[in-house]
């Protein structure tokens, strides 16, 4: 089963890449955007056994104009974040959706 969920990406100071997902109030980072997006679809494909071992449901995701990334993160006094599309399989990762 293949899913695509927005994600808020930011570079900090130092060029590292920090990626929020609004839809799970989760967060991973990376040294490089190459690194970051790797990461970004390592931490979506976790997300499913964690929800199903808390016994909730997978969110349906956010519509892209409904998320407005400078908001999301102004109280940490980040700017110019930006929003990507992050998508899984995860047959990818030997996980099945249930």
């Amino acid at each position: 089963m293949k899913y695509i969920y927005p994600a808020i990406f930011h570079k900090d100071d130092s060029g590292r890449f920090s990626v929020l997902f609004p839809d799970f109030d989760v967060a991973t980072c990376g040294d490089d955007l190459d690194d970051a997006i790797a990461m970004a679809e390592d931490c979506l494909a976790l997300q499913p056994k964690g929800l199903r071992e808390d016994g909730e449901a997978f969110p349906v995701p956010s519509p892209l104009d409904k998320i407005d990334p400078a908001a999301y993160l102004s109280d940490l006094g980040v700017n110019a974040p930006s929003i990507r599309l992050i998508d899984v399989d995860l047959n990818d990762y030997n996980l099945k959706d249930k």
